[in-house]
């Protein structure tokens, strides 16, 4: 061998080496930074807190400016401190420091920049910074929920409730919606418009209701010093559009561990599934399969499930006492709510022993007392425990049984539940609040002094004596006049009520917003509206000829019946033909390749008129989000179109790279229905 071809060789293999060894750098096109917290002597505030995480980018990009959204809305606390910020340290993966900033407050709003120098993976220690000496000010509170109003959160950036916080007498912080200006929802047959609001106090009183008003993001809540220093803020999505199609069900998943734990290093966050109206839910339980709690006094047996209504928490489907099957998802039925919670309900076979339940862990057996009153038939809640390490509080779904089944009593009205805290190795009271309503979004904090080891009992707090408060009630029918209702959608009769003297609440009349009859030939207009008293059919009011404004239900005159009956009438413009519409259903095959973490695209749908091509940026998802294969580059999409009615192929075009800018056109002789998988292809 010559000294050439030696020295070649030896260069071969050092590249064959150094390709194996970087392989999946070599091939990879972004940067990531794994994000963890350092408290520095803090805590999380109980029920919430950050677990570690990772952001990435495409090279030479900087990270998504919404990237440190979780550090802006939840904070640490620690007693005799103020809160000033989060500095970064910036380390490589093998711990060579590459930016020390611990004694800076970061600026959340600017996450991290790209820097051709910096390695291509890196840690972030994020340090909490504190002003040591000082107490927090006195501060007002508001609590945010979103209600989307038929949308649906983009995949992974759902906005979970927050608390927003400043001293009395200022306003919140200029940045406070934040993740509001940048993430929105999305709905197949709406334009999102922005965000209305509905202020209430902790008692359910309206403080000021402007949901049918666009709430200005860039000036966030003012100070008032007649509101309360404690307010929940309901930001309600205003949509622009048609809403005759109500396209989607949803699924909300949560666990209860019931006195297990997660393993180490891994648990099932919160998260949500979605599917068309018609079809049951297109995934099985794979995070519940791969994934088991972990309880060393017990066997897990499996998941047992409890739905209940999203918005009115009204119990769907109660299966506690049967294990769900795991490979066999949500089926959808049409007289269920469009979104439903789903609780699913850990099950051991083994008691509690003598010993610590886990552990370091602190432990809590929760009993009730119903103070004279009744389970509802069905709706009970058997003694269980709860546990959570030492130093932490437990977690905040731990009291849902406690907000789903309330109990009933003759001539009483349920208030909320008392405790009575005792030690469980000797019986000694610990905290007696019996006669307080326990805050159920806030499960128990640890203290301590307290033993290990407690029993709870919950005490219902009745009004008693109190007569049954006198309501006014309306019986709800619908008359279609000449129309129908969507294949698998109706509104069966119903009532609402109120308190006398109270009007009818906001969004009684939900259903007919979201449900719309049709008829061929006809554009639906609106509902009128015939009413009559229940007791002898006489006319109060004929509106049978107006449309009826559904965002504000029916008001309380004094001088009505106390019992009506209410048929809407469906009004119609007649002589229009019926819209027709094609339809692309798009799924993907990422052939051998995986989506990046953190980001996927679902499947989903786009839809156009009959003789007109998709709307430009219909493939704007796969544009921005690529998958990703080690040892091999990204060449683009091919697609495959077959009908959905049979599965015939209408165009294979998997092994060339399809123009994301042009989307598809529309041809006559295609089926009104198509599915598009789009294949990866690699190079």
């Amino acid at each position: 061998m010559s000294k050439k071809t030696a020295t070649l060789w030896i260069l071969s293999l050092l590249a064959v080496l150094m390709l194996s060894h970087y392989g999946t750098a070599l091939a990879g096109t972004g940067w990531t930074v794994n994000v963890s917290h350092d408290l520095n002597g803090g805590l999380w505030p109980a029920g919430q807190s950050i677990a570690p995480y990772q952001l990435s980018a495409p090279l030479g990009q900087s990270m998504a400016t919404d990237s440190l959204s979780k550090e802006q809305m939840i904070q640490p606390q620690k007693p005799g401190a103020v809160f000033e910020g989060w500095g970064v340290l910036f380390t490589d993966l093998y711990g060579n420091i590459v930016y020390d900033g611990r004694d800076t407050n970061w600026d959340l709003n600017h996450p991290f920049d790209y820097y051709a120098k910096d390695p291509r993976e890196m840690n972030c220690l994020m340090v909490a910074r504190w002003k040591e000496g000082q107490q927090a000010s006195e501060t007002w509170t508001v609590n945010v929920t979103h209600q989307l109003k038929n949308g649906v959160w983009p995949q992974g950036k759902e906005i979970e409730p927050y608390q927003l916080s400043a001293p009395v007498g200022q306003s919140m912080a200029a940045s406070s919606l934040s993740k509001e200006q940048m993430v929105l929802p999305e709905k197949p047959d709406g334009v999102f418009k922005g965000w209305g609001v509905l202020f209430t106090d902790t008692d359910g009183n309206i403080i000021y209701d402007g949901r049918n008003n666009v709430w200005d993001l860039n000036h966030p809540f003012d100070y008032y010093p007649d509101n309360p220093r404690h307010m929940e803020c309901l930001m309600v999505a205003i949509w622009e559009g048609p809403t005759y199609e109500d396209t989607l069900w949803s699924v909300n998943v949560s666990h209860l561990l019931r006195g297990g734990q997660w393993p180490i290093g891994k648990r099932i966050e919160p998260y949500r599934i979605i599917a068309p109206i018609g079809q049951s839910m297109p995934y099985n339980l794979s995070q519940e399969q791969m994934m088991q709690p972990v309880k060393p006094d017990g066997v897990f047996k499996g998941w047992s499930v409890l739905f209940y209504d999203a918005k009115s928490a009204d119990i769907v489907y109660d299966g506690r006492d049967t294990m769900w099957d795991l490979n066999f998802p949500f089926d959808y039925y049409p007289e269920n709510p469009r979104e439903m919670d789903c609780l699913m309900i850990a099950n051991w076979e083994g008691g509690p022993g003598p010993e610590q339940p886990v552990g370091d862990s602190w432990k809590v057996n929760v009993s009730h007392d119903l103070n004279g009153g009744a389970w509802q038939p069905g709706k009970g809640i058997n003694p269980y425990w709860i546990s959570a390490p030492v130093g932490q509080s437990m977690d905040g779904s731990s009291l849902i049984q406690e907000q789903l089944f309330i109990p009933q009593k003759p001539s009483s009205v349920f208030k909320g539940w008392g405790v009575l805290f005792t030690d469980a190795s000797n019986g000694n009271v610990i905290y007696d609040g019996r006669n307080t309503a326990w805050d159920l979004n806030h499960p128990f904090d640890f203290y301590p002094d307290n033993p290990r080891e407690m029993n709870c009992v919950m005490v219902a707090i009745w009004e008693g004596g109190a007569p049954a408060i006198e309501t006014w009630k309306v019986n709800v029918t619908h008359d279609l006049n000449g129309g129908t209702w969507p294949a698998g959608q109706q509104i069966d009769p119903y009532w609402i009520s109120a308190p006398v003297g109270q009007s009818m609440v906001p969004g009684s009349l939900g259903k007919e917003q979201t449900i719309l009859p049709l008829k061929p030939s006809a554009i639906f207009k609106g509902w009128g509206v015939l009413f009559t008293d229940a007791s002898n059919g006489n006319v109060i009011y004929d509106g049978r000829s107006n449309i009826w404004d559904l965002n504000h239900p029916f008001d309380f005159y004094p001088d009505n019946p106390r019992e009506m009956n209410c048929v809407m009438v469906a009004i119609w413009e007649g002589g229009a033909p019926a819209i027709d519409t094609w339809k692309v259903n798009v799924t993907h095959d990422l052939n051998g390749g995986t989506w990046p973490a953190g980001q996927w695209i679902d499947p989903y749908w786009i839809s156009a008129l009959a003789g007109q091509s998709m709307a430009p940026g219909s493939l704007s998802k796969e544009q921005v989000i690529q998958p990703q294969k080690a040892g091999a580059v990204f060449k683009g999409w091919g697609v495959l179109f077959t009908d959905a009615s049979n599965g015939n192929v209408i165009y294979d075009g998997r092994s060339n790279v399809w123009d994301l800018n042009h989307p598809f056109d529309f041809y006559p002789d295609n089926p009104r229905e198509m599915n598009c998988v789009m294949i990866a292809n690699w190079q």
